[in-house]
């Protein structure tokens, strides 16, 4: 379906859980075995999002779309489109949310037979939701840094994204270190030291010695993030 064409169809296959009555004892019970168990899969692709007008001018975007199998990769997997914002991320989440509360309507899922990784059955919700108009000032960027631990970022305004790194937090939660990269700034090391500062006497002095430890390695890692960024501009440049 393409939404940039008629009105029409639009009006046509539009969908929504406002006027969805509440789920039936036996849709629950089905939805709390078969569903609330699946984890969630967030996936992004190069498939633009698409904004289009009903005939009444109201605005709907199709922005995602939501896939469940049930089977060997047995998930719920939301497909981000190019161009989608933070809230039509939310806005899949809330609807797999009130799937697994038994909110699992055909009139919104249709089954759905998978090829990848092995045959199995399922369903799919792909549908155009109505907009009341927000602008958007914010765009879900897929992250392409080497280190990165986000798969996306939010944009705010085109603004330049923080990235970080996994990095180490105490066991007994006395700190947290990690990497940080923003804009064209290289990787830097920092230390949550909060907790620390309650740390008084020699019975504390191997906590310290472990925060430096820790410390020492995320900074060796963004030295080495670092350097792997210059070698690729070389590259690039040569």
């Amino acid at each position: 379906m393409n939404l940039e064409s008629q009105d029409a169809e639009v009006d046509d296959v539009v969908r929504t859980y406002d006027v969805i009555k509440a789920a039936s004892p036996e849709m629950e019970t089905w939805a709390a075995m078969n569903l609330d168990p699946l984890p969630v899969r967030e996936v992004f692709a190069t498939r633009k999002m698409t904004i289009a007008r009903d005939s009444a001018g109201r605005l709907f975007r199709f922005a995602f779309n939501i896939t469940v199998a049930l089977g060997a990769d047995s998930c719920f997997k939301i497909q981000m489109f190019a161009g989608a914002a933070a809230e039509d991320l939310a806005r899949a989440h809330d609807i797999v949310r009130k799937a697994k509360l038994g909110l699992f309507y055909g009139d919104m899922w249709e089954p759905h037979t998978f090829t990848i990784p092995e045959r199995s059955e399922g369903w799919i919700m792909a549908r155009a939701f109505h907009e009341p108009g927000y602008e958007q000032t914010n765009e879900l960027v897929r992250c392409n840094e080497p280190g990165c631990v986000s798969e996306y970022h939010v944009s705010i305004r085109g603004e330049e994204v923080l990235h970080e790194t996994e990095g180490l937090s105490d066991p007994d939660g006395w700190y947290t270190v990690r990497a940080f990269k923003d804009g064209s700034s290289g990787w830097r090391a920092f230390f949550d030291v909060t907790a620390l500062d309650s740390l008084e006497g020699p019975e504390d002095l191997p906590i310290l010695e472990r925060a430096l430890n820790d410390y020492k390695w995320v900074l060796g890692e963004a030295e080495e993030l670092n350097r792997a960024a210059r070698q690729n501009t070389t590259r690039k440049a040569a």
